[in-house]
C-alpha cells in the first residue's frame, strides 16, 4: 500500500499490483530442420546459427500473422549478413507455395537491391509498394556487412502500415491500405519456413547469413520496446524486455541455442508477471509527498507532476 502526505495529513493511496498473465505463446511451433546447412556460431546473445548450404526450418502452419483482434504484429531478428555479390541471399519467413499469397519474404539480395521484404496479405495484395507500384527497398548502406544487424518488421492495425527497422531506426514505411485483409494471413498451404527458399537451388537462393534472437509478437512493438531489444547494439533476449505487457504478447521466440540442424525450440514463456503502475493521486497540493511502501521510494509533487526525491 502507498501513503500520500498532504497538508500535514496522511492519506491512503493505491500501490501497483502484480498479476500473472497468460502469454500469446503458440503451441506446436518448434522448428524442424529440413536439411543440413547450418552450423553453430557465436551470436549476439549466446550462440547463433550460420546458414551456408540451402537448409531451412519448417515452422509449421500454426504461426498466422493475423492482427484482426489485436493492435498488429511484429517480428524481430538479428542477422549477420555476408558481403553482397551476384547471388541472392535470402532471409526468409514464408509459406512454400507457388502463388506467394499468404507469404512474407525477408530478402537480402545483391548489391543493387538491398533488403526487399515482399509482403503479401491473404488476398494477394502486395503492401510494401509505393503509390506507383514500385517495390520499397531498404538499401544495403543501412547494414553493416559482417556484423550483427537487428531487423524488425511491424504491422500496425490502426494506421494500416507496414514498417521495417534496421538497428532500431525506421527505414521503410508502406502506404496505408484500407481493404479489410491488410496485414492478415490465413493458414498457409504447406507451412512457413525460416531460411533458404526450399524451392530454390543451392547457390541461387541460399541466405548464407547468421541468425539469432528471432521473435514474433502478436502486437506492434513500440519504439521504446525496439530500442530496448537493440540495447545500443548489444541486444537483449526477448524475454528480458522490461515491458512485461509486451512479453505477454510474445508468441514465438527462438534463441538459437539449439544444436545445429536439430530442433528449433520455441522458448516463449507460457505466463508472465505484469505489474500495473502505481497510481498517484492527481488533486494534491504542490509539495505533497508520496511513499511507495513496498519499495520505500519517496516522491514529491511539484507544479507539474510527481518527481522521485533525489531525482
Amino acid at each position: 500500500m502507498a501513503i500520500t502526505y498532504h497538508a500535514g495529513r496522511r492519506i491512503q493511496g493505491i500501490s501497483g499490483t502484480t498479476t500473472t498473465v497468460t502469454t500469446s505463446k503458440i503451441t506446436n511451433t518448434n522448428g524442424s530442420n529440413n536439411s543440413s546447412g547450418f552450423s553453430q556460431i557465436t551470436g549476439i546473445v549466446g550462440n547463433a546459427l550460420q546458414q551456408s548450404g540451402g537448409g531451412n526450418y519448417n515452422l509449421g502452419t500454426t504461426i498466422i500473422l493475423n492482427p484482426s483482434a489485436t493492435n498488429g504484429w511484429s517480428v524481430n531478428m538479428w542477422v549477420k549478413i555476408p558481403a553482397p555479390s551476384g547471388n541472392q541471399y535470402w532471409l526468409q519467413y514464408n509459406t512454400d507455395q507457388a502463388s506467394y499469397n499468404s507469404s512474407i519474404f525477408y530478402m537480402y539480395r545483391h548489391s543493387t537491391d538491398g533488403l526487399v521484404p515482399n509482403y503479401y496479405d491473404g488476398t494477394g495484395q502486395k503492401l510494401n509498394v509505393d503509390a506507383g507500384g514500385t517495390t520499397l527497398v531498404v538499401a544495403n548502406s543501412n547494414f553493416t556487412v559482417g556484423a550483427w544487424n537487428m531487423v524488425t518488421f511491424t504491422w500496425n492495425n490502426t494506421d494500416k502500415k507496414f514498417r521495417v527497422y534496421v538497428d532500431g531506426i525506421v527505414k521503410l514505411t508502406s502506404k496505408a491500405h484500407t481493404h479489410t485483409n491488410a496485414g492478415q494471413w490465413t493458414t498457409p498451404l504447406t507451412g512457413y519456413t525460416l531460411g533458404n527458399y526450399s524451392g530454390g537451388t543451392s547457390g541461387s537462393y541460399d541466405s548464407e547469413a547468421g541468425f539469432d534472437e528471432w521473435s514474433y509478437w502478436k502486437d506492434t512493438l513500440s519504439q521504446a520496446d525496439i530500442d530496448e531489444l537493440y540495447n545500443s547494439g548489444n541486444a537483449i533476449a526477448a524475454t528480458a524486455l522490461s515491458n512485461a505487457t509486451a512479453i505477454s504478447k510474445l508468441a514465438v521466440y527462438y534463441d538459437w541455442e539449439d544444436s545445429a540442424n536439430g530442433t528449433l525450440t520455441n522458448q516463449c514463456p507460457t505466463t508472465v508477471n505484469v505489474t500495473s503502475p502505481v497510481v498517484k493521486p492527481a488533486n494534491v497540493q504542490v509539495g505533497s509527498r508520496f511513499e511507495e511502501t513496498d519499495t520505500r521510494k519517496m516522491y514529491h509533487r511539484d507544479d507539474v507532476d510527481w518527481k522521485e526525491e533525489n531525482d
